[in-house]
């Protein structure tokens, strides 16, 4: 009985890395249920090398070593197994890279699964990570992106790149599930790879949050990183800004019910032909969703300003 395959792409911000650890974790466990996690291309807790060779077509070496180094593992197995890939960077790989992915793996019997989230929220997540980012230059301002968030990022467009993997695997091999449908997204992803009774609740690895900063910190560090590019200092404020407002604003209050509806409203059609093709249902992500308590709050430039004044007096009495 040949492998069965099942390919975890993300998205980005559905709970991944709480996945990929409980996986890695549990690896020896799992396999003595049948459930493998490969040990090639492994990085961080999930097959993150080959996922960023596939990102990567111009090293097409890379591509084929990474993809010649998880065929030898599959073929050393015992027949039979159910051999899990993680790593949410497969979600964007490019056409012809998922092409060569299918190739290597035709032995075997493949299937996708993903994860999307409601653009809103997800726009927010992505718009954190990067504005809290110390090593990138990123300082635009949510409001920039809310005319076309797939400048933001282009995986929000999720249709598109679940198309992309469709085309290749056939969309009857994709199995595609709303983040928002599982208050424990491992255990969820246990359930939907078939292994309900393979999820051990212990407390590590499960339900992880990525850390949010409150938009005090975010705006600060968008002004800070106008003014230096020394990583050290930038460091250094985010800290000491995290610690003046501990009780800060909220990520989740960055942009207002309006801008949330304007998000989702300008992926409508892509949201409604998601759906239907890959639920079988309507449009859960329309802008119908959206309630009054999730509105912004202005932040207030007195704030910013008393901490900018309590940082300059400090370093000047540290000096």
């Amino acid at each position: 009985m040949k492998h069965k395959i099942i390919i975890h792409i993300g998205a980005h911000k559905t709970g991944t890395t709480s996945i990929q650890m409980k996986l890695d974790k549990d690896r020896e466990l799992l396999h003595t249920r049948g459930v493998y996690y490969p040990k090639s291309n492994f990085q961080l807790h999930g097959q993150h090398k080959l996922a960023f060779a596939m990102k990567n077509p111009k090293d097409e070496a890379n591509l084929t070593d990474c993809l010649k180094a998880l065929t030898q593992e599959l073929n050393s197995l015992n027949e039979g197994m159910l051999v899990v890939l993680s790593s949410e960077e497969f979600f964007t790989a490019p056409l012809e890279s998922i092409r060569q992915l299918k190739q290597s793996l035709n032995p075997f019997d493949v299937h996708i699964l993903a994860f999307v989230r409601r653009q809103d929220n997800q726009f927010v997540s992505f718009y954190n990570e990067r504005a809290k980012g110390l090593r990138n230059n990123f300082t635009q301002p949510a409001q920039r992106f809310l005319k076309n968030p797939i400048l933001l990022s282009d995986e929000l467009d999720y249709l598109h790149f679940l198309n992309q993997w469709a085309s290749v695997f056939g969309a009857k091999k994709l199995k595609v599930q709303q983040y928002e449908s599982y208050s424990n997204v491992v255990a969820g992803f246990f359930e939907a790879i078939g292994r309900k009774g393979c999820y051990i609740e212990d407390g590590s690895g499960t339900n992880r949050k990525n850390i949010s900063v409150n938009l005090e910190v975010l705006e600060i560090l968008r002004l800070v990183k106008q003014l230096t590019h020394d990583v050290a200092v930038r460091k250094k404020i985010l800290v000491d800004a995290k610690t003046f407002f501990v009780n800060g604003t909220p990520a989740q209050k960055l942009i207002t019910s309006e801008q949330r509806v304007a998000i989702l409203d300008f992926f409508k059609d892509s949201n409604e032909k998601l759906f239907k093709k890959y639920f079988h249902q309507s449009n859960q992500y329309s802008s119908d969703h959206i309630v009054a308590e999730e509105d912004a709050v202005k932040l207030k430039p007195a704030d910013i300003v008393n901490f900018m004044l309590s940082y300059v007096k400090a370093d000047s009495i540290d000096d």
